[in-house]
């Protein structure tokens, strides 16, 4: 069964709905840009200066995907500039999960981990 994915195109200005279906174009668009986004972002070092580039570089790949996989026209992909981030990375992010079977890291994704309650670590040994 095919994988379908959805987009409001209001959330770019585009005043569209988008289905994207997992054809083989499909995929391989995603393929091109995750590793676009690889190269682009992976061989920074540390430091606040690469976090700085790395995130520019991420919106660069992520609008230009955006623009590859929906069709966008000049005036369109010109206009992802003025468009929330967060949207068009769920949206990337979800095209790579589906498609490619590849997730990025979201803020809104339960990491599994365990938050410990902090009045556990400063119960000492009783006294009794």
């Amino acid at each position: 069964m095919a994988k379908v994915i959805e987009f409001d195109g209001s959330k770019i200005g585009t005043d569209k709905q988008y289905e994207i279906v997992d054809t083989s174009r499909n995929v391989k668009k995603m393929a091109k840009h995750y590793s676009e986004l690889l190269e682009k972002v992976a061989d920074e070092e540390g430091g606040i200066d690469a976090l700085v580039s790395s995130t520019v570089r991420l919106s660069d790949v992520v609008d230009e995907s955006i623009a590859d996989i929906l069709g966008l026209n000049k005036k369109e992909k010109d206009g992802l500039q003025d468009y929330s981030f967060s949207d068009k990375y769920d949206f990337f992010n979800e095209c790579l999960r589906k498609f490619i079977g590849i997730s990025l890291p979201s803020d809104t994704e339960d990491t599994g981990e365990k938050e410990e309650d902090p009045k556990l670590e400063e119960e000492g040994p009783s006294g009794n």
